[in-house]
């Protein structure tokens, strides 16, 4: 994008809709429309994700979410809040990867290899499954599919290596030149507020650190996680490729600043089986947000000695007591039930991966368990 508005071939403020087909809607806030920076900034207002109902395969929700699915989404969705606000959106950032790439008329991936990958010298970097050294992805110590992106590739379908990667970043700091270095540089300029100590420019996250600035990014797909950063007075760089769903954020961020804390391995604590059984159930969503339909709920059954859940029809997900009312998965879910006056549980909360929270009340404890 930043190589496109240096080439004079979009404006930052150009709504993204004149670049598309008339046949196809983008959604806008009281005739407010969503342009490029609004995109690259996550303060387009659009969901963290979009509506992915009833895939082909559960285990590989996005796989089959193709062009047409996705714009006849954002033709049926309806923004509820004022652009402006950061809000970090993978629908807005694989959105900006397909308009960038409608505009060159080539594929994520020609566009991926020529614009960047080509002239960089990076050769084990691609959106494809192809290279006999990509790792398996793993949830805890089970080995889950590879997700891919379709239509939103953009917002985290490329696979690569620690080499290429820290090349990338050497490029990033100008410490090997590039013909793409003023590109790279707009994009690292800030333009958000994030939040009250870190700001957002074209993708990057920006946090000052003692004097020095430091630019990163992180994220995952499923059995996946990643971090990049570099610092930009001391020229200091890391990557992390992690093949499980356990975060990297704060040994990135680590390495920056050893004040910062690293988060400990959670480990199961034994509970009585009764304190088991008695969250077993079906728990309607109370708590709706844009990436969770009014009618969804969250469904957990006994699974050995821990917990199995899931949301409505989606894949089940294990969970293990670390007190006897919280449980966590290895996808970072935490899990907290409540009791009300009688003792009995009645009330579910969950804190999903990337932010998202929901709730939920028992609607029945007939669900089965599964030995």
């Amino acid at each position: 994008m930043a190589d496109l508005i240096l080439k004079r071939k979009v404006k930052p403020d150009d709504p993204i809709e004149i670049y598309i087909s008339d046949s196809l809607k983008i959604p806008s806030y009281k005739g407010s429309k969503i342009t490029f920076i609004d995109l690259a900034t996550h303060t387009s207002g659009l969901p963290r994700m979009p509506d992915f109902s009833n895939p082909k395969d559960a285990n590989n929700p996005v796989a089959d979410f193709t062009d047409e699915k996705l714009y006849r989404f954002l033709g049926n969705y309806h923004l509820t809040r004022a652009k402006g606000k950061y809000e970090y959106s993978n629908l807005g950032v694989g959105l900006l990867g397909n308009i960038v790439s409608r505009i060159h008329g080539k594929t994520y991936e020609d566009l991926l290899q020529n614009v960047i990958c080509k002239p960089l010298g990076m050769h084990e970097t691609s959106t494809l499954n192809t290279s006999p050294y990509l790792t398996t992805p793993h949830i805890g110590t089970t080995a889950v599919s590879h997700t891919d992106l379709a239509s939103i590739t953009g917002a985290g379908g490329i696979r690569s290596n620690a080499e290429d990667m820290l090349r990338y970043l050497k490029f990033q700091m100008d410490v090997n030149p590039s013909s793409l270095l003023a590109a790279m540089k707009l994009t690292q300029h800030p333009l958000h507020d994030a939040d009250r100590n870190m700001k957002i420019g074209m993708g990057w996250h920006i946090v000052p650190n003692d004097g020095d600035t430091i630019v990163w990014h992180s994220g995952g797909t499923t059995g996946y996680r990643t971090f990049a950063g570099f610092s930009l007075r001391s020229k200091r760089a890391i990557v992390i490729l992690n093949n499980s769903a356990k975060t990297t954020d704060d040994l990135g961020m680590y390495y920056f600043n050893q004040n910062i804390p690293i988060e400990s391995i959670k480990k199961p604590v034994p509970i009585p089986l009764e304190q088991l059984k008695d969250k077993i159930g079906v728990y309607k969503v109370t708590t709706v947000n844009d990436a969770i339909k009014s009618d969804s709920e969250i469904q957990i059954k006994q699974q050995g000695d821990h917990l199995a859940g899931r949301l409505t029809s989606g894949p089940w997900v294990s969970f293990f007591p670390e007190s006897e009312s919280q449980f966590f998965s290895h996808m970072e879910h935490v899990i907290t039930f409540s009791r009300n006056t009688d003792g009995k549980i009645q009330i579910i909360r969950v804190r999903m991966p990337f932010g998202l929270e929901i709730s939920g009340t028992k609607r029945n404890n007939t669900f089965p368990l599964l030995r």
